[in-house]
Parts: C-alpha cells; structure tokens; sequence
C-alpha cells in the first residue's frame, strides 16, 4: 500500500540560519502531512505547517522539490510512504505546536543534522542548505 504526504523543510534566517524540527515521540522530523482530497502539493504543505506550527507566513524557495520515500509496517501491513518535501522561508520564531508532537527546535545545520537520526533526511537537509547557499 502506498501513502503520499507533503511537507517542508522551514528555516530562518536571522544573526544565523536555523531549521524548525519537530519531536514526534523519540524522533525529530519535518512537517509533514497526508494530502487531503482537492489539495495540490503546496496547499497541503501551507496548511500542514499552519496545523502543527501555527506559521502563517511562509515563503517558498523556487527550485527546491525533492521525494523521499520509505517503508514501515502498520498492523502487519507493509506500507510504502513518499514523501514530497518543499524548502521554506519564515520570519516567525514563536511556534505552537500541535497536540502531534511533543516539541520543537530552531536549530542550526549543525545541530540538527546530529538530531536527525534517518540518513534520508539527513540527506534531504543537506542538500535543503546547500540549495539555500547556492541560490540565496
């Protein structure tokens, strides 16, 4: 069975650089959420980042679009999960996490590369910092 999500890849950048992780049980990941029936990509990442943040003001960085996908078994199911990942710019600081997770961090690359634990998104964060110090 395959299940397709949306999400980003937010940072800021103020006197640093810093990305949004969220800590969902024992893990810290993106935003990221299911598409909801009508929704296009990027509507489903607006909303997903407004639902388990509260940022509003969001701007997305033309270029970046990358898929990952994985594999986890859901009541003795296995499903393939892909996830469409999008690279995006805050001014806001103050976030209001959902009652899906259990907290959050501004990090910088550094940092968060050392909480991330999956090698995919290590990867997909790398190459979200080296895009933005290419192109910004």
């Amino acid at each position: 069975m395959k299940s397709v999500s949306c999400g980003a890849i937010i940072f800021r950048e103020n006197s640093e650089r810093k990305f949004l992780l969220l800590l969902n049980g024992k893990y810290f990941k993106f935003v990221t959420g299911r598409i909801e029936k009508g929704e296009e990509e990027k509507d489903t990442v607006k909303r997903e980042i407004e639902e388990e943040t509260g940022i509003t003001d969001i701007k997305f960085i033309d270029g970046f679009r990358e898929i990952y996908n994985f594999t986890y078994k859901l009541k003795g199911d296995l499903i393939l999960r892909e996830i469409v990942l999008y690279l995006v710019e805050t001014k806001t600081e103050d976030v209001r996490i959902s009652y899906e997770h259990d907290s959050f961090k501004w990090l910088t690359f550094e940092e968060a590369i050392e909480l991330i634990k999956f090698k995919n998104m290590k990867e997909l964060l790398i190459k979200a910092n080296d895009f933005i110090n290419s192109s910004l």
